[in-house]
């Protein structure tokens, strides 16, 4: 349905159908024709798309103001700028991708993989800003390239680092605890001073 509430798509395999909703009238539209959609939707009352060409695990999704196109494999995908021939970005999971979407007008991209982590990348500055991990319905934990985290307390007593047979753990007085770590990368605080796990050398590294 559109913001406004006037329209509606409809689509099947690669064709595509936007209706009144008051009146039942198809309206003719400019659609794509790719060989599969896999997803469709309106923005600012206007038909606009992101879909798919999911031909051997291949497919491409575009920004809804058009100045960004990725090209997603299984467990990878890299990000371009409309018009440019080599990505600027690419997305990497270790497991098969199964959701990419554009949120925030478009600044940033959130990929999914069939682990349950989420991971959000920063177009602007071409890096990932954090990974999410959920446990359960209620825990879960965010983490850094750094690996400084925050989470759920029953999620971050899971934490621990493995020296040889030794397990260590990271629980209280934990430098690598960062609360409202997310609140802070988006708002761009500087984290320097913020102690890295590559710091901690806890194997006498």
């Amino acid at each position: 349905f559109s913001p406004d509430n006037r329209y509606f798509i409809t689509w099947y395999f690669n064709k595509i159908r936007v209706y009144e909703i008051s009146n039942g009238r198809e309206v003719p539209k400019h659609t794509p024709t790719h060989k599969k959609i896999v997803d469709l939707f309106f923005e600012d009352d206007i038909f606009v798309n992101a879909y798919c060409d999911c031909t051997e695990g291949y497919r491409k999704i575009f920004s809804t103001n058009r100045r960004y196109r990725v090209d997603v494999g299984n467990k990878t995908a890299s990000v371009y700028k409309t018009g440019d021939d080599k990505p600027f970005m690419e997305v990497k999971h270790d497991v098969n991708l199964s959701y990419l979407r554009f949120v925030l007008d478009n600044q940033y991209l959130i990929s999914c993989g069939s682990d349950h982590k989420t991971i959000v990348w920063d177009l602007k500055n071409a890096k990932r800003l954090y990974t999410r991990i959920q446990f359960g319905q209620n825990d879960w934990l965010v983490y850094d390239d750094d690996y400084r985290y925050d989470g759920s307390p029953a999620a971050r007593d899971l934490i621990y680092y493995v020296c040889g047979m030794e397990i260590v753990q990271l629980k209280e007085k934990d430098p690598l605890y960062v609360p409202n770590l997310v609140e802070k990368i988006m708002k761009g605080d500087d984290l320097k001073d913020v102690v890295k796990f590559k710091d901690l050398k806890l194997c006498g590294e």
